[in-house]
């Protein structure tokens, strides 16, 4: 399991941005090319080009031999490449990517104002109590530090929002780190949290409980390195 992240500390001029697009995927283009507001682009561009990069990293194949698809839910893999799970997230800043050998999950969120009272209708009583007893002044925080753990597990499922938010529980503790409490017959997975910036919350969900310590930072004006058209 390995965990990557590119900090986008400015937006790729047109130019890069023009060079990135033709280097992903065909549905990926056009997938960008609806989106309203150009920071949606922007990170939803440089993810396939990061876990592009990372693919041709683990595996030595050309940029035209990777291929996406989606299961019935929405969630992407890469075609023909079974041991290679992975799964994308970004928010503000960031880009973040998680692959392992069996499905994954990971999320970001920064953390910013936000009306709590959605909690009542997506959380679990046990975790709308948990976030009620939190301090006040942190409690805005704790939002979106077990949004992201609930966000995590749903996206290692791969079932989409066929899960309710609220058929299963997550809980931070600084000394015990995070967990999870899911609904009987379904599989164990773990949680681990990871601080990867200031007002911001990152989760990530597996099926064994062996996390990296460090996540790799990767430079986006590297990814602009590669050539090949994607398909």
């Amino acid at each position: 399991m390995k965990i990557y992240a590119v900090h986008i500390d400015k937006s790729p001029s047109d130019d890069e941005f023009q060079r990135m697009m033709q280097i992903i995927s065909l549905s990926t283009r056009r997938k960008i090319e609806r989106y309203k507001f150009r920071e949606d682009m922007e990170r939803t561009l440089i993810g396939e080009i990061l876990v592009r990069h990372i693919i041709k990293e683990k595996f030595g194949i050309s940029n035209h031999e990777i291929h996406f698809s989606n299961n019935s839910y929405g969630k992407p893999y890469a075609v023909n490449l079974e041991s290679f799970n992975y799964n994308i997230s970004h928010s503000g800043c960031w880009v973040v990517l998680a692959v392992d050998h069996a499905p994954i999950g990971i999320d970001i969120e920064k953390v910013k104002s936000i009306d709590l009272d959605i909690a009542k209708h997506f959380f679990s009583t046990k975790e709308y109590l948990d976030l009620m007893n939190t301090d006040i002044s942190k409690r805005t925080s704790y939002f979106y530090q077990l949004w992201s753990m609930k966000e995590s597990y749903v996206k290692q499922v791969g079932k989409g929002l066929t899960i309710p938010l609220n058929s299963f529980s997550v809980q931070f503790d600084p000394k015990k780190g995070a967990s999870i409490d899911v609904p009987k017959m379904q599989p164990d997975v773990f949680l681990k949290t990871y601080p990867i910036d200031t007002n911001y919350h990152m989760a990530v969900c597996a099926t064994n409980p062996y996390f990296p310590k460090e996540i790799i930072i990767k430079n986006y004006t590297d990814l602009f390195k590669m050539k090949e058209v994607g398909t």
